[in-house]
């Protein structure tokens, strides 16, 4: 890590491996909890490619099928499934709420020639 060094000396990750703040088990907390979040992020994705909408179906169905890896990753991120799937459902409620009424806006307001 020595690589990380400043010109004015400061190593860049001194800060992370001393604070007593920032445990091993919080590291690993958030480790979890972005992978919650790209599922989550996946889910809502606008991208018409076809590999990305296979991910959004992917992370979809992993965030709501009932699974015991997404039980275990919810467990290690520190939160209830339950909870997570609540919150995933009104995030992606929302952004279909957002798409639809951009879409409806567009077509009130286009003319046709």
């Amino acid at each position: 890590m020595s690589n990380f060094k400043f010109d004015s000396g400061v190593n860049f990750f001194d800060h992370f491996e001393t604070d007593p703040l920032i445990n091993d088990i919080e590291r690993y907390r958030s480790l979890w909890k972005a992978v919650i979040l790209q599922a989550v992020t996946d889910s809502i994705s606008s991208n018409r490619r076809t590999e990305i909408q296979l991910e959004k179906k992917k992370a979809t169905e992993w965030l709501f099928d009932f699974n015991q890896d997404f039980d275990i990753v919810c467990e290690y991120a520190g939160y209830k499934p339950a909870y997570v799937r609540d919150k995933a459902r009104s995030i992606i409620k929302e952004k279909l709420s957002k798409l639809a009424y951009g879409y409806q806006y567009h077509q009130e307001n286009s003319t046709v020639i």
